[in-house]
């Protein structure tokens, strides 16, 4: 998947895939259906990419009150990256390899 957001290209074909943040059990015929991940681009700009059914993130607006399953990408900042990942519960190794410093509490 490839998408321009503010001049830039974001591509999940050449970025590198940070973790799974969200991957439903449920199948593509429930509404909440959804699977989405971050990725890091070479640059070290992040952004999410994945698809969904029309009641997930990922939904398309088609009317007024119409809603329809979707798939796309959106720039996170560092800040969102991170918070994607702890609510994901990503290891600590794939915080090293995105590049997201941790310290010790």
């Amino acid at each position: 998947m490839k998408q321009v957001i503010d001049g830039k290209v974001y591509d999940t074909s050449t970025a590198t895939r940070v973790c799974e943040l969200a991957s439903s059990t449920q199948d593509r015929g429930n509404f909440g259906w959804h699977h989405t991940q971050l990725y890091r681009t070479a640059k070290g700009r992040f952004f999410v990419a994945g698809e969904g059914g029309p009641r997930s993130m990922w939904a398309e607006r088609v009317g007024q009150n119409t809603w329809q399953s979707g798939r796309g990408i959106r720039a996170v900042s560092e800040g969102e990256a991170r918070g994607h990942m702890e609510a994901a519960g990503c290891s600590v190794e794939e915080f090293v390899e995105a590049g997201l410093p941790l310290e010790d509490a």
